[in-house]
C-alpha cells in the first residue's frame, strides 16, 4: 500500500521532487487506513458465521419435533416461594443426549435434581432411563497442598494408592514439569 501511495504521489505531483513531509504524511495516512481495512474481511466472516449459527439454532428450536407432550408437572417449595413447572415441557427420547446450559440461578441444577427424583413432587410423570452425569457447582479442591487434596482428609497415606491417583489424573507429569513441591 505504501508503494502504491508513493507511485501515486510521483504521478500526481507537478514537481519531480519528493518532499519528506509529504511522503511521511501520506505514509502515515496509509498506515492509519490499512489496519481497519485488514479487519473488514475478518469482521464479515465472523458476522456471517454468527448469522448462520443463529439461523441453525433458531430452526432447531422452532422445529415441530421439539414440541412434544408434557412429561412432567411439579411444584416444590424454595424458602417461601412456590415454583411451578406446569406448562414447561421437556421430552428426551431414549438414546438422546441433553446438555443443560444457563447462567447462575437459571435452574440447571433444579432441572437435574428434578430428573434424578431428588425432590418431592405433586405429580410425577418422569422416567429416567440410563444414566445422568452431573457436574457439581461446588469446588472439591481444598486450600492446601496437592497431597492434602488427594488424601482428602485421611490422616494416613497409602503410597501405592496415592501414586495411582497421581498417575490416573496425570498430575505426576505436571509436577515433574513444574517446580511444585508436594
Amino acid at each position: 500500500m505504501s508503494s502504491t501511495g508513493c507511485n501515486g504521489l510521483s504521478t500526481l505531483s507537478p514537481l519531480d521532487v519528493y518532499c519528506t513531509d509529504r511522503v511521511f504524511t501520506i505514509l502515515a495516512n496509509l498506515r492509519t487506513i490499512s489496519e481497519p481495512l485488514r479487519t473488514i474481511p475478518q469482521a464479515l466472516t465472523v458476522t456471517s458465521q454468527v448469522m448462520v449459527s443463529h439461523q441453525r439454532i433458531n430452526t432447531y428450536l422452532l422445529d415441530d419435533k421439539l414440541k412434544s407432550d408434557e412429561i412432567a408437572a411439579s411444584k416444590w417449595e424454595v424458602q417461601t416461594a412456590c415454583i411451578d413447572t406446569e406448562g414447561h415441557h421437556l421430552k428426551v427420547e431414549k438414546g438422546e443426549k441433553l446438555a443443560v446450559c444457563g447462567s447462575v440461578g437459571a435452574g440447571k441444577y433444579s432441572l437435574i435434581q428434578f430428573s434424578k427424583k431428588f425432590r418431592k413432587y405433586q405429580e410425577m410423570l418422569v422416567g429416567v432411563i440410563g444414566s445422568i452425569a452431573q457436574v457439581s457447582q461446588i469446588a472439591w479442591i481444598q486450600s492446601g497442598a496437592i497431597r492434602e487434596n488427594i488424601l482428602y482428609g485421611k490422616p494416613t497415606m497409602d503410597e501405592e494408592r496415592y501414586n495411582k491417583a497421581m498417575t490416573a489424573t496425570a498430575l505426576d507429569k505436571d509436577i515433574r514439569l513444574s517446580a511444585i513441591v508436594i
